[in-house]
């Protein structure tokens, strides 16, 4: 967990929790649980091990620890800047009256995550593991606690704007808020991007990708909002979304595993087909020899002309039976066999053409936002409800580049809309080359061409919405827009193509997609 997100769930402990009555420290699998009343009965799960805060988790294997007795509180919660580090102040009243303090630190650093906890002189008397990121400390029971080094000098409260060159200087930072801080102060200033900042600092939501990646900003659109109440362990975090886009995932690769299986079926099957004139040559080579062989028994070997010379056939007679029915019956063979090409390569290509198609549904569903994960969910499960069309329409996004209209789909059905409904015959259509893509459309009023470096740059848009966007190189097929058709009974947002052009592009970055507000 980054040290912004740190900061935020802390403020949140000090204003909803602190000061609280603590009745045990536990134990757990990679962790420590505390359990505190305040108003109520409620845990704080210090889950090192995997990086996380939560509250009231459901955990078992607890170990209570017997530093404390039964009348201590939780006085504060610290923070060394924007680090990577909490600190709890525990204050404990022995039998005797007399208040002594304890301290529980909480590091968060990735692999390297431990729990300490301190007496009053700040001695070590326990750690939940060996793990050190600063090797220079020293960590072991009795010796006194020291923080690891900062690898940071300036914080957002300390830094001048005159000397800020990158967000990622400042401590509590990593190169995704960086990014998301760099552009706004690129964009909008140092005050202002310092007070955006702070605003989001100031509330109590995180912000959560579909790999259950926290973020205390907005950082992308594809986020969700989330509580910091409502944190949970990664492995069950759970809500109406993720319920949704698992939901359909999983019917999506159960399609394509089925497709999948019949594709190699038929591929099995083209194989021995193929092989038709071998069933020919065997009837031709019977059939040649046929006033040899008629009345002869066992095995006898007859010679058979080819452009390479004379080859030497064994026939066994026993095992061929009728002669007039073997002949037969392997002409037969030979004509099936030829005439099951055609269809078995057209079939080939139609479940070819199936899978692709899910393919481009699993990467609309894994960068689908809520409302469009619902509207994918009624298309499979039939349930009924009108999409309005400035639905789709909202999610196509639109810019302009030296006097060209670029409009972006971001999903099957704003796909379906833009090419089929929005776009002109004489558009140019994008797509990357046989991988799940947005579509693209420049728009063309004219009759003259479209200059290559909107192509270009149309191109690497394309990329960038691709399932290659993090790959150096990527293919984009382009083509007016009359070569692109829908197949019949196949879902919104397939098509096929013809007449097209190929170019090859490096896909935008994160930062320049940020600056055309394209994320």
């Amino acid at each position: 967990m980054d040290g912004l997100s740190l900061f935020k769930i802390k403020n949140y402990i000090n204003k909803h929790y602190i000061p609280c009555e603590l009745n045990a420290v536990y134990q757990t699998d990679g962790g420590i649980l505390l359990d505190i009343y305040k108003d109520k009965k409620e845990t704080i799960l210090f889950d090192v091990k995997n990086n996380i805060l939560l509250f009231n988790p459901d955990v078992s294997k607890l170990s209570k620890l017997s530093f404390f007795n039964k009348k201590q509180a939780i006085l504060e919660v610290s923070q060394r800047g924007y680090d990577r580090i909490l600190e709890l102040k525990i204050a404990s009243r022995k039998q005797s009256g007399k208040i002594e303090y304890f301290y529980l630190i909480a590091e968060f650093i990735g692999g390297n995550s431990n729990f300490f906890i301190l007496n009053e002189n700040r001695k070590i008397i326990f750690k939940l593991s060996e793990n050190n990121v600063d090797k220079d400390r020293d960590i072991s029971i009795g010796a006194t606690y020291q923080y690891f080094k900062r690898n940071k000098i300036f914080t957002l409260d300390t830094v001048k704007p005159e000397k800020l060159k990158t967000f990622n200087d400042l401590e509590g930072f990593y190169p995704a808020t960086s990014r998301f801080a760099d552009i706004l102060f690129e964009k909008k200033g140092y005050e202002h991007t310092i007070k955006i900042i702070k605003d989001y600092l100031s509330n109590e939501h995180l912000y959560i990708d579909n790999k259950r990646k926290f973020y205390p900003f907005m950082i992308k659109d594809t986020l969700q909002e989330i509580k910091i109440s409502s944190l949970t362990p990664k492995n069950e975090y759970k809500n109406e979304e993720n319920t949704l886009k698992n939901k359909l995932l999983s019917l999506i690769a159960k399609k394509i595993t089925k497709e999948e299986v019949l594709l190699k079926k038929l591929k099995g099957e083209l194989l021995k087909a193929s092989e038709y004139d071998k069933f020919r040559l065997e009837a031709e080579i019977l059939k040649s020899n046929y006033h040899l062989i008629k009345d002869r028994k066992g095995v006898i070997t007859v010679n058979h002309y080819t452009e390479d010379g004379i080859a030497d056939i064994t026939i066994d007679t026993d095992k061929i039976g009728n002669i007039d029915q073997a002949i037969q019956k392997l002409f037969e063979r030979y004509k099936k066999l030829k005439r099951s090409i055609t269809p078995l390569e057209n079939r080939i290509l139609e479940i070819e053409s199936n899978i692709l198609s899910l393919r481009e549904e699993e990467f609309n569903i894994e960068n689908a936002t809520s409302q469009e994960l619902a509207l994918i969910y009624q298309s499979y499960f039939n349930q009924k409800k009108e999409v309005r069309k400035k639905e789709i329409v909202e999610r196509i996004k639109k810019l302009i580049y030296k006097g060209y209209e670029i409009l972006i789909g971001k999903n099957s059905k704003s796909n379906h809309e833009l090419v089929f409904h929005i776009a002109s015959n004489t558009d140019i259509w994008m797509h990357a080359q046989k991988i799940p893509s947005a579509h693209i459309i420049i728009r063309n009023n004219t009759v003259s061409e479209i200059p290559e470096d909107v192509l270009f740059f149309a191109g690497r848009i394309t990329a960038y919405f691709s399932k290659a966007k993090n790959d150096k190189k990527v293919n984009i097929d382009y083509t007016l827009k009359k070569y692109v058709k829908k197949p019949p009974k196949t879902k919104e947002g397939f098509v096929i193509y013809s007449n097209f052009k190929t170019i090859t592009v490096e896909p935008l970055t994160e930062k320049e997609a940020l600056e055309l507000s394209l994320i």
